[in-house]
């Protein structure tokens, strides 16, 4: 599996936990920055989902 793919799945269940997608974009954005570094951000987000997900932009 891409680690897109793999993070959209795991950070689905985050989603579940927060209970919206504000909770969730800010779980992907610590594991990015902690684990995968900011470069990798569109690898997990998959570029245009990234801008969906950013609400407040």
């Amino acid at each position: 599996m891409s680690l897109r793919i793999d993070a959209h799945h795991h950070f689905w269940h985050l989603a579940t936990h927060f209970g919206d997608y504000a909770g969730w974009l800010a779980a992907c954005e610590d594991y990015c920055e902690r684990y995968a570094g900011d470069e990798d951000k569109d690898a997990v987000f998959g570029g245009n989902a990234y801008r969906f997900y950013r609400l407040e932009e």
